[in-house]
């Protein structure tokens, strides 16, 4: 993702050793890719820094609801600054997606991309520079 700008990106997650990821986050980043989990054992640990957190992204929010990490995304939001842009994407938009993000966030913008296909349907890959 960041091979061709000036952009720091280290990934956080579990099965891996911790050492390496503790290192790069102490030499410094500029974003961070992680599991809700291991975000919060990292900062509870005092390797990472989130009080300077900008921007919050949490991609396949459904997906996190069914894999159980709802307690420690919830954990995870206390900590973060309130002051930040959020930013959920789902490529479904569930019931439970709506209802979770109304808890979460009060100003919602809602932008769908393509309308629900039916089964039958295909679904073409598009590029947007």
């Amino acid at each position: 993702m960041g091979k061709y700008v000036d952009l720091r990106i280290v990934t956080v997650y579990g099965g891996k050793g911790f050492s390496d990821q503790k290192k790069k986050l102490e030499a410094g980043c500029d974003i961070v890719v992680a599991t809700p989990a291991q975000a919060m054992e990292l900062y509870l640990s005092g390797h990472l820094i989130l009080k300077k957190i900008k921007h919050f992204v949490m991609d396949e929010a459904e997906r996190l609801m069914d894999f159980g990490f709802t307690g420690q995304i919830y954990s995870l939001l206390e900590v973060l600054p309130r002051k930040r842009q959020n930013m959920l994407f789902s490529a479904t938009f569930s019931e439970r997606v709506k209802k979770y993000r109304m808890t979460l966030w009060s100003f919602l913008f809602l932008l769908m991309l393509f309308r629900r296909l039916k089964q039958q349907q295909k679904l073409n890959s598009i590029y947007i520079p």
